[in-house]
């Protein structure tokens, strides 16, 4: 399969799953249509995911793709270079503890193609359900066939912040990459970006999702990858300015991202400017004395974890191979 003929562009970034690779793989080879690539993008790992991958291309009747840091150098960055390398005009991500039903990239494609071109431009992509082993993760509309809904407005009027599936134009994605700050920072940095234009809501399961595997990336207890926190909520901020806030909301996230700063190690001046017009200066003074407080707070409870800075090193001296894995 020639690049031109790609349509998808199926994303799995993955450290040290190799466990989980077969089961994404016979959710892709499932596929009813092959109009797409799966392309790998692997931080580093140093279990036999590539030994797997290259006996999971061999078996392919679609486009294999790649790509190999040498060291651990984080999800952003590979997810940037899968974004980069990829052919699709659609991008989907199906992580390395996911896999797609059978009919999914079918569907997405046709659901796609419902939407009258003279309005198609106005679309960034689709939307879908996920389910666990357990059941549906969120379904906020069960009594409508389809639905054109904003992302922004999904999570801001209706509430929406449960795992579903975006199928979004890959354009759009390449436009908007995601900073290249942490190890790993919020999508919602790049999802609010994009997330004012319209997308097609379709109330079917077509991605099914796993909880807590091994080595999953979390938000939770500690406070890491603080730096790709403060982008992403300064980024939200500003890409959401147009919902309501109430005071006390807004004050909470800017002492949030003030004290993100701090463990990040922004120099105030740094902060000041990425958090740009989300309020004056006068305010920004005013919140970080109580930042600074909450942050001495999580360094004397030892919950602070400096991730930028092992980061910065490696993204130095990182090396990636890209590599096409069979002629499909």
């Amino acid at each position: 399969m020639s690049a031109s003929s790609v349509t998808i562009s199926v994303l799995t970034p993955t450290w040290n799953r190799s466990g989980y690779l077969e089961r994404v793989w016979l959710g892709l080879a499932s596929q009813t249509i092959k109009c797409f690539e799966w392309i790998i993008s692997d931080d580093g790992s140093s279990d036999n995911t590539e030994e797997i991958v290259r006996a999971l291309a061999k078996r392919s009747d679609f486009a294999v793709i790649y790509i190999k840091a040498d060291i651990h150098v984080g999800k952003v960055r590979m997810d940037n270079e899968a974004i980069l390398h990829a052919h699709g005009e659609f991008i989907l991500w199906c992580d390395s503890d996911d896999y797609l039903v059978p009919h999914a990239l079918a569907r997405l494609l046709c659901v796609w193609d419902s939407i009258p071109q003279s309005i198609s431009s106005n679309f960034v992509g689709i939307t879908a359900l996920a389910a666990t082993n357990e059941g549906v993760v969120v379904n906020p509309f069960p009594n409508v066939d389809f639905l054109d809904v904003s992302w922004n407005d999904l999570s801001e009027v209706h509430g929406v912040t449960s795992d579903m599936l975006f199928f979004a134009r890959g354009c759009a994605l390449k436009e908007n990459p995601f900073p290249e700050v942490d190890f790993v920072i919020p999508e919602s940095v790049v999802w609010t970006a994009i997330g004012d234009q319209q997308a097609r809501l379709i109330p079917e399961v077509l991605k099914i999702i796993e909880y807590n595997a091994d080595h999953c990336i979390s938000f939770s207890g500690g406070m890491a990858y603080n730096r790709g926190r403060a982008y992403a909520l300064a980024a939200s901020v500003r890409n959401l300015a147009s919902y309501p806030r109430t005071w006390q909301i807004s004050a909470w996230r800017l002492i949030t991202f003030i004290r993100y700063c701090v463990h990040g190690e922004l120099y105030f001046s740094d902060a000041l400017r990425l958090w740009g017009d989300n309020s004056n200066t006068f305010l920004f003074c005013m919140a970080t004395p109580f930042a600074w407080l909450l942050a001495i707070k999580d360094a004397l409870q030892g919950k602070v974890v400096k991730s930028h800075r092992e980061f910065l090193v490696a993204k130095g001296k990182v090396k990636i191979i890209v590599e096409r894995l069979n002629n499909l």
